[in-house]
């Protein structure tokens, strides 16, 4: 039989090693683990995780302890993050979803100035807030999709993951109509990056495809997933080389580099 994935995650957080990194990181693991098996059942409990540093984290899902998991306990955009050359670096974030990124950066670099958009509604006030409750200095929030061009497209919601809603995939439920700006215009406009970090679900083959090569010396390094098909995959590596970039696999993830 198998074992539901929100079981098997919680089982699979259960044990002295993650204890251990859980407790480095926020004041009461218990919290942490009591957020898992209660929203589990029922993403209907609220929890608050106190970090060692004084910050704070609002907790309403399953999804958003397995997002904390990622960022904070396995630590999976850290590898980028720590090879940047500067001690207050400019990224751009492509859907910020809760927050969680820039707060993860922002521990690593009080100094890191962030430029974030997210266009769903509910995720950009929890976004807000958390800038707000933790006094977050040089964070931009913008409430807009990114993509290939300006004006509006509807945003797909996933109400199975708070971090899954898409212009791209389309899950066969409500949608809202938020506004669209042009990743290349954006880029044109606006200082060069240290990082781009592209979590639009879907979105990231359109903004990748569709690099202008003039635009590409303002970015440094891009950090993206990618669950398409090997073939979709090779598309944008094959892209991104020809832009000039190295790309490695860390933790899941692609990093595309500016070669020297």
């Amino acid at each position: 039989m198998k074992i539901p994935w929100k079981l098997s995650f919680t089982l699979s957080s259960i044990n002295s090693s993650t204890y251990s990194s859980i407790s480095n990181v926020i004041s009461n693991p218990f919290t942490y683990y009591l957020s898992l098996v209660l929203n589990g059942v029922n993403d209907f409990y609220q929890f608050k995780f106190h970090f060692k540093t004084g910050h704070e984290l609002l907790i309403k899902r399953f999804m958003s302890t397995y997002i904390f998991t990622e960022l904070f306990i396995h630590k999976c955009y850290d590898e980028a993050l720590e090879s940047l050359h500067s001690s207050s670096p400019r990224l751009l974030e492509v859907g910020g979803n809760t927050g969680m990124f820039s707060l993860r950066t922002k521990l690593l670099y009080p100094n890191a100035r962030i430029l974030s958009y997210e266009p769903e509604p509910s995720n950009y006030h929890v976004f807000r807030d958390l800038i707000q409750s933790n006094h977050l200095e040089d964070i931009e929030l913008r409430q807009e999709a990114l993509g290939t061009r300006n004006g509006k497209i509807h945003l797909n919601i996933n109400n199975k993951n708070h971090g899954g809603h898409s212009i791209v995939d389309d899950f066969g439920g409500q949608s809202v109509e938020v506004a669209l700006s042009s990743f290349n215009e954006l880029i044109i406009q606006e200082k060069p990056f240290d990082l781009v970090k592209l979590d639009c679900e879907g979105a990231e083959e359109q903004i990748l495809l569709g690099l202008h090569p003039t635009i590409t010396k303002k970015i440094q390094k891009i950090i993206f997933e990618s669950s398409v098909p090997e073939k979709r995959l090779q598309l944008k590596h094959t892209k991104l080389k020809s832009l000039g970039y190295n790309i490695q696999k860390s933790r899941g993830l692609f990093i595309a580099s500016r070669a020297a």
